[in-house]
């Protein structure tokens, strides 16, 4: 008969174990996020998890485009290495998924950001940034008229900007 972990301990492993699986750092809001759409331990339980992992060293904190951000550290995957077992086979398959499922979208969430504040009335700064390797390697500014038009730009530059960033390099290099 397999002995499982429970509780929180449970909810520690199941972290580790996703972290793993998805090979990418999250901020405590990709998290809480993620765990919203899940339905993983809840807020107060996942908060209090990553907390704790992180006082003990097995997940560690870096600096990011997007925030602090969450990364395994290699005491938290030699402890999964001794303990993962611990975890059911269903769990783990599920976890597996979601981190596939999830992966590309929140890779996406690391290489572009957009955001709007309002300047004045009918004034709206959107800012557009593209990074690679943590690092901005594209930003734009301009102002529109409308929060509506800020939230559409904003919405939109995850899905467009590798053509817009082309479109602006290549009409920036021609000779006309």
């Amino acid at each position: 008969m397999a002995f499982f972990s429970t509780g929180m301990t449970l909810n520690k492993l199941n972290i580790l174990y996703f972290m793993r699986a998805l090979d990418l750092p999250l901020t405590p809001q990709q998290f809480v996020e993620l765990d919203a759409r899940e339905g993983w331990m809840g807020y107060f339980n996942l908060r209090q998890a990553l907390a704790e992992l992180v006082e003990s060293g097995l997940l560690n904190t870096i600096p990011s485009v997007l925030g602090e951000s969450y990364v395994l550290g290699e005491s938290g995957a030699d402890t999964l290495l001794q303990f993962e077992k611990r975890i059911p086979d269903s769990q783990r398959t599920m976890l597996e998924h979601t981190a596939r499922e999830n992966r590309k979208a929140l890779l996406i969430q690391r290489q572009y950001s957009a955001t709007l504040k309002k300047e004045a009335p009918l004034e709206y700064k959107v800012e557009l940034k593209a990074y690679e390797n943590e690092k901005a390697m594209f930003e734009l500014a301009f102002m529109v008229t409308s929060r509506e038009a800020a939230q559409r730009v904003c919405d939109e530059w995850s899905v467009k900007a590798p053509s817009v960033y082309h479109s602006i390099v290549m009409q920036l290099q021609s000779k006309d």
